[in-house]
């Protein structure tokens, strides 16, 4: 399976500008057998929302995936849910697999939440990885309170360094990642990571990204 871990939609993201249905088409055009939607659960989102009351804010946060999901049971690609969290503490984004719908929904507004805090209340199926440490703007994170890192981020408009990525989940034994960054039309999907398991859910998801059971695609 080829599987793409880093995708957004214009329904969620306000950087993104491809609806998710023809996100869904984009990826089953270029080969995917998954798409993992990973829209912001930042509070640059929220603000964004007009939606009063936490549950409405959820729901909207969830829009996208729901989209995606919907389209992809027609086409058949599966479309799997995670999202990109940015915490109170740092503008920083972290890829966060392992989640579902009763966490977010009991758990407090995670972006009001510092990355300590959202790490002190998570499940321990809940997967923490930063996205594009090395891209201007970011401050590096300890590795200690990493699962792993974004090693291949194929977003054209940044300079990701997915070099010095590469080097520093090296250097630290830090799991590795690989996602396009999916926002524009013109993005051509580039990431994800390739496995030999016949990955159906988020569960499968989480388990093959904690046993390491696949490779990367860089482009």
């Amino acid at each position: 399976m080829i599987i793409e871990l880093h995708a957004h939609t214009a329904e969620t993201s306000r950087c993104a500008r491809v609806p998710a249905k023809e996100v869904v088409r984009r990826y089953k055009q270029a080969g995917y057998d998954a798409l993992t939607v990973t829209d912001h659960y930042s509070f640059r989102t929220f603000a964004d929302f007009p939606e009063d009351g936490f549950d409405r804010k959820i729901d909207r946060l969830l829009s996208g995936y729901r989209a995606a999901r919907e389209e992809g049971e027609k086409i058949g690609l599966r479309v799997f849910f995670a999202s990109e969290c940015c915490f109170a503490d740092h503008h920083n984004d972290y890829l966060v697999f392992g989640m579902d719908e009763d966490f977010i929904r009991h758990a407090p507004l995670i972006s009001d939440l510092t990355l300590g805090e959202f790490l002190s209340i998570k499940p321990e199926n809940v997967l923490v990885y930063q996205a594009h440490p090395f891209r201007n703007g970011m401050i590096v994170t300890n590795p200690e309170d990493l699962f792993g890192i974004e090693v291949y981020n194929g977003h054209f408009g940044h300079d990701s360094r997915n070099d010095i990525a590469s080097a520093w989940a090296d250097k630290y034994r830090l799991h590795m990642i690989s996602g396009t960054d999916f926002h524009y039309d013109s993005h051509t999907p580039t990431g994800g990571i390739i496995t030999d398991v016949d990955v159906r859910d988020e569960k499968m998801l989480s388990d093959i990204l904690k046993s390491d059971r696949y490779t990367l695609k860089r482009g």
